[in-house]
């Protein structure tokens, strides 16, 4: 494996593009499982950036894994690959030379690392929650704000109070879901939660 600082890059991608306003800087690493259909991603309710495993080789170079991690940086203002954040990709030199090389380096890929096991065994009457967010679709980031809520109802609404019996011990899965034109989507997953009886309500620029 190739000895690749990840974290070095981006403070060297914020060092020349600048800290977004009002966001705390992410976390990175490689991703822990074959990330095939994507070169990175990033994830607001972790604040985290996750780069492929699959470039670990250091058969890329170091401007296209550069250019991959200001991509996901950028996401953590621009949720969508609209207009505004196509405008800030420009602002990388060579990004469609990167966007180019890694493609080619992903159709070339022949041997794949061995995939990391889950090491999660529950018992998913006892162990496994489903919350729904709230979410109005004329506000497409409505159903993220709500997740920054401390707590959520397992029955899918925010209360002032939760159950006591949900916060006795941590729940080892929790599956996130919106809803949406009675279409039920995964929006994420969170391992080892601990719900508290109140409700806490965090300022979103102090939780970036």
């Amino acid at each position: 494996m190739a000895n690749i600082d990840l974290s070095k890059m981006l403070m060297e991608i914020i060092d020349i593009y600048g800290k977004n306003k009002g966001y705390t800087i992410p976390t990175i690493s490689w991703s822990k499982e074959n990330m095939l259909s994507r070169f990175g991603e990033y994830q607001f309710w972790e604040n985290h950036i996750y780069i492929s495993n699959m470039f670990q080789t250091g058969m890329v170079s170091e401007n296209a894994l550069k250019s991959v991690i200001f991509h996901e940086y950028t996401h953590q203002i621009h949720r969508e690959h609209n207009s505004a954040f196509n405008e800030r990709m420009k602002l990388f030199k060579g990004y469609k030379a990167c966007l180019k090389e890694m493609e080619e380096y992903f159709n070339g890929i022949q041997d794949f690392p061995d995939a990391k096991k889950s090491d999660i065994l529950i018992d998913a009457d006892q162990e496994l929650a489903f919350c729904k967010l709230s979410y109005n679709p004329e506000d497409i980031d409505s159903y993220w704000k709500n997740y920054l809520y401390c707590n959520h109802c397992i029955t899918g609404i925010l209360p002032t109070d939760i159950p006591a019996e949900f916060c006795k011990k941590p729940i080892k899965q929790i599956v996130w879901l919106v809803e949406s034109f009675k279409t039920m989507y995964v929006v994420g997953w969170s391992k080892d939660v601990q719900l508290y009886s109140t409700m806490k309500k965090y300022d979103l620029t102090e939780v970036w």
